[in-house]
């Protein structure tokens, strides 16, 4: 899952959108949508973590990624 993606899933599980995000992390129009083809800075990527009161780590990461790789792991 791309970056963009998943703060777009996580911004639809907490309510809010990620122009409203963008606004609040100082961001411009449109920049959290780049993500998927350019990489964030990690002051701009901490900013949308806390706005969403998740870690970095969690924007980084897709939960099914990671249940299927425990999964093979465990093989």
């Amino acid at each position: 899952m791309l970056i963009y993606d998943r703060i777009k899933e996580i911004c639809n599980d907490k309510g809010v959108s990620p122009s409203s995000v963008e606004k609040k992390a100082g961001l411009g129009n449109g920049a959290i949508t780049k993500w998927n083809s350019v990489s964030p800075s990690v002051k701009n990527l901490k900013a949308v973590a806390d706005i969403l009161g998740v870690s970095v780590d969690e924007l980084l990461d897709c939960p099914n990624e990671k249940v299927q790789e425990e999964t093979v792991s465990t093989i």
